[in-house]
């Protein structure tokens, strides 16, 4: 290892969409930096074998299944995590969904879950962290979107117009709430490596 693998050691982060994808990949490269990791997605089993590879590496892992379009979970997560580690270093928005289907088909209801899932529980996070890490002064939120956040296609056109909001919009307010020694980042892009 050189002298930047664990930069992140006795750091905390809260990573959603875990058990897969861009959140489990960011979750395992966090952990070879150093950081122990909240693991939140829907999926107990997936979870359960990411929190197993990310403790063979060594790092502690807390994993809290659930469904980040419930408020509750959100906010139980984050007291959670608190109770157990004491604190939140950094948090990342990785979750995403869509509904595969052509718009005409779209049910309000599945509608409503994307926008929950994608925008709504990135600020709920956001919102339950930041008086921690003002608090601690220092923390970092990361929202990361697919490149389906900057562009849609046939058939997918609901997967994240709504994740692209959140990844440039919400940090922006909190950049403008400053001074308290957070820092929102944003970030679209596709993804470069292998899962």
């Amino acid at each position: 290892m050189n002298s930047t693998s664990l930069a992140l050691t006795g750091q905390i982060a809260l990573v959603t969409g875990a058990s897969s994808g861009l959140g489990r990949a960011t979750a395992l490269a966090l952990a070879q930096s150093g950081a122990d990791i909240v693991l939140l997605a829907r999926s107990s089993d997936d979870l359960e074998h990411v929190s197993s590879d990310l403790e063979s590496m060594g790092r502690r892992a807390l994993p809290l299944p659930g469904d980040l379009a419930d408020e509750n979970y959100i906010l139980n997560a984050v007291q959670r995590t608190i109770s157990f580690f004491g604190h939140i270093d950094l948090l990342v928005n990785a979750a995403g969904i869509d509904v595969p289907g052509e718009v005409i088909n779209l049910a309000t209801s599945d509608w409503d879950y994307v926008l929950a899932v994608n925008l709504r529980a990135p600020f709920l996070l956001a919102k339950a962290v930041l008086p921690h890490m003002r608090t601690a002064r220092r923390g970092t939120i990361i929202n990361i979107s697919s490149v389906a956040g900057k562009r849609g296609w046939a058939n997918a056109a609901r997967e994240k117009p709504t994740g692209f909001e959140c990844v440039f919009s919400i940090p922006e307010g909190w950049r403008l709430t400053g001074g308290h020694g957070h820092r929102p980042n944003a970030k679209a892009g596709k993804l470069r490596h292998s899962l």
